[in-house]
This record gives C-alpha cells, structure tokens and sequence, in this order.
C-alpha cells in the first residue's frame, strides 16, 4: 500500500498538532453544538482539507464513539463506508479555484435545499474558500447566514484575507499552524519503526529540518518512502544524503566559515551560496554572517533584509550583497 495512503489522518487522533483547535471541535461535535459555519485557515501543506474532511466524516457518523468527549467515527457504518469510497451522498466538496462563480454557487444552493439521504446532517466543504468571486460570494452568503441545522460548512483558505469580510465574519475561524520540529520527529519516527525501519532522532529531525512544508506532511510521507526504498533496515546518513543532498550542504556551512574567517572571491562566494537549497541552511548562513556583527541594531537589519529576500529568487545576491555591505561597513 502507498504509504500517504496507509498514514492518511483518518481521525481527530491521527492529526499531527492543532490539540486545541482538536479539543474545542470535538467537545462541540460531543454536545452536539457544533458551529454550522467554520473557517479553516493557514499555509499550504498545513492539513486544512484533511481536517475538514475528518470533521465531516465524525459529523456523518452513524454510530460516533464519544470517550471522554473525544469522538471517533465507526468506520464501519454505512455513512463512514460510503464516506471512505467517497460516494457520501450527504457530503459535497466543492473547489471554489474553479466553482466559485455565481452560476456554481447557485447550484450548490440547490443541493443545500435538499434533506440529508444518509445521515441526519449534509456537510459541505468548499476548499480555496477564498477564490469566490464576488457575485459567488453575495449568493454564498445567503447560504451562510440561513444554512439550516441540519447542514454545515467547512470552509477552507490560505488566504482569508481575500475574502468577502461578510462570508468570513459568519464563520467560526480556526488557524491551523504547522507541527513543530519535536511533533514532526515523533511522527516521522513512529511512520518509519511501524514500517520495521530503523532511524536515529538525529536523522528524523533533518528530514523535520528540510522537508518542503509547501507539500505538508505528503511530503514528509513521500520523503519517508524513499529513504525506506534505498535502506537496509536502517536510515543511514548515505540514503539521507542521496534524497536530500546532506554532504554537499554540510560543505558549504565548512566554506562559509572559511569565508568569514578569510578572503573570498565574489565567484566562490555565489558558488557556495547556490549550493544552500533549504531555509534551514540559509538561516545557518546568517547566523554565521552575523556572529562579525557586533551592533545589535544592524543585526537585526540584516534579519529582516535576509527574511525578506527568502522568497525572492535574488536570494542568494542579496545575501552576497549584505555581507560585503557589512563586511565593509560595520566590521571593527
């Protein structure tokens, strides 16, 4: 089995982080007053979509185990089993990047009209919630402010700011952030034990460090299923080294010292930096750069210059740029 589908969240439990955010929805699913209207919100990869399809399905349950006001669906009902292959007749997601219009609205609010075939709820999540168009927002929001008890919307964006302030303020929001380092290596490390792998902590929190968090935990998984196809029943700096350039990065943190320590042509200095490829060993190159900093005001200049040259693709001249500025500058 593909192991993004084998570790796939399936319930409020199997979600990495959120505690609160999970906490607070489940004792609202548990006494039965769960908001008709939610907002999820954060970055991509977070797991916003994921969490909001676990959401329904506990909604649709036909038979929710309640422990403690933790919920967990049967998995075994016919909504759950219909949820699973994705047939729910009572559930409809919508992506709103490309049925957002006025027209998709309209029709979505046919469907809302309709009484619930399986379940005794209808759960609705529009995904990229921000994308309606204004004249889809207008119609959405009659939705939204009469939906009837026995329907729920979850919305889903990475960007509420976009939208409507009358379709955002009926929702209950909700910011989903991403896992922490310590959370990320327990699940990595739990994902590759499950699988009769070995790994060091040391190694779990590289992968942690510099996976691409664009792809969220997909591309943890991902990562994990390569390293597990080149082991031997251990992951080794070798594997780590193929899928994520390890020996080169630490290359270039040993030329960067000897940068700062000695003289260094601006050809080298771009060479070195073109070979940093993550956040991670961008930010050991400022922290290195700043270690000849003695004025705390202009380290922090430095920061802000730096963080704001992330994502642009002149990164790497900026930094170039700074350190000679700098090193001519402030150097005592």
């Amino acid at each position: 089995m593909n192991l993004n589908d084998k570790y796939r969240p399936k319930k409020f439990n199997d979600i990495i982080g959120q505690n609160e955010i999970k906490k607070v929805l489940e004792l609202s699913i548990a006494k039965n007053r769960m908001p008709n209207q939610i907002l999820l919100t954060g970055s991509s990869g977070v797991g916003k979509t994921t969490f909001a399809r676990i959401i329904a399905q506990t909604l649709l349950c036909l038979d929710l185990k309640i422990i403690n006001d933790r919920c967990v669906s049967c998995f075994s009902c016919k909504s759950c089993n219909l949820f699973k292959v994705e047939s729910h007749p009572d559930y409809i997601e919508v992506d709103a990047a490309s049925h957002g219009g006025k027209d998709e609205i309209s029709l979505l609010a046919s469907k809302v009209n309709t009484a619930p075939l399986i379940s005794d709820k209808r759960v609705f999540v529009i995904d990229e919630a921000h994308a309606i168009t204004n004249a889809g927002g207008t119609a959405f929001l009659k939705l939204l402010e009469e939906p009837g008890k026995d329907c729920y919307f979850i919305l889903c964006t990475t960007d509420p700011d976009k939208m409507l302030e009358t379709n955002r303020g009926r929702c209950l929001e909700f910011n989903l952030t991403y896992p922490t380092t310590k959370e990320l290596v327990t699940y990595i490390t739990k994902i590759v034990n499950n699988e009769n792998v070995n790994i060091d902590l040391e190694f779990a929190e590289i992968i942690a460090l510099e996976h691409d968090k664009k792809l969220g935990l997909r591309g943890i998984v991902n990562l994990i299923s390569s390293l597990i196809s080149l082991s031997n029943k251990e992951i080794t700096l070798s594997e780590l080294d193929i899928v994520l350039n390890i020996t080169n990065k630490k290359n270039a943190k040993r030329l960067i010292k000897n940068m700062i320590e000695e003289s260094v042509d601006l050809s080298d200095l771009i060479d070195i930096f073109e070979r940093i490829g993550s956040y991670s060993f961008k930010k050991i190159t400022l922290e290195l750069l700043m270690e000849k900093i003695k004025f705390e005001e202009n380290k922090n200049k430095l920061l802000i210059l730096f963080k704001e040259s992330l994502d642009n693709d002149f990164e790497v001249y900026w930094v170039i740029y700074l350190y000679y500025y700098f090193k001519e500058n402030m150097y005592r």
